[in-house]
């Protein structure tokens, strides 16, 4: 029998299989999907993680905060077959959201209601880096960004409060992606360099299991 916060966690994922967060979708001719390749073939070719120590990224949420991964990459309910190498992490409504690198604002949308459950319906902020690359945020609390487009940010700047538009359940939805404009199925594998937690044969983070942000 599942008891406590592992029944949560079991009813949780089952539930964001719903989820369509502003930026997913397929995109079969995206780079490095090959033709012929099945949607988890495609995201298992892109999953090459490095050396954490080396990632350029931290764990969008402060230093010494803790929360489970709630869904990892490649997973069979993962993001649409366009984002499956986001990360989903369960924080609890109205948690804050820090930049996980420093960049230029681009687009900034918290004005649907927190109760609204329809996927694309998500507040959601992306960043732009100095590289080229974009990171998204999604299902923030309404009208708590605390920054607008054109700003920039550094790296753990707090942008935004955690939330639960545009799904069924609290959740922090992270993603990045090679340019900006972003293109579906065009995101990129990342590790977080301070977050202290498990990390799987490809070096990916464990679905269910929690991380801490580290000092950095």
């Amino acid at each position: 029998m599942v008891k406590g916060a592992a029944r949560v966690l079991i009813l949780a994922t089952m539930a964001l299989g719903s989820i369509a967060p502003a930026g997913c979708g397929d995109n079969p001719t995206a780079p490095d999907q090959e033709v012929g390749q099945s949607p988890l073939q495609q995201c298992l070719t892109r999953a090459v993680f490095g050396d954490p120590a080396n990632s350029q990224y931290i764990l969008p949420f402060p230093v010494g905060a803790s929360y489970p991964l709630l869904q990892t990459y490649c997973g069979p309910q993962n993001h649409g077959n366009g984002n499956q190498l986001a990360w989903d992490f369960t924080i609890p409504f109205g948690d804050p959201v820090i930049a996980s690198r420093a960049g230029t604002v681009r687009v900034v949308v918290d004005t649907y209601a927190d109760d609204d459950r329809i996927g694309s319906h998500n507040n959601h902020i992306f960043i732009e880096h100095a590289d080229g690359t974009t990171a998204m945020y999604a299902h923030l609390v309404r009208d708590s960004a605390t920054v607008r487009e054109g700003d920039g940010v550094a790296q753990g700047q707090l942008i935004a409060l955690s939330g639960t538009s545009g799904a069924p359940v609290e959740v922090l939805h992270f993603a990045v992606y090679r340019t900006w404009p972003n293109r579906e199925g065009d995101d990129v594998p990342i590790s977080f360099r301070n977050a202290d937690g498990p990390l799987d044969e490809r070096g990916g983070l464990v679905q269910g299991a929690t991380y801490t942000a580290l000092p950095w």
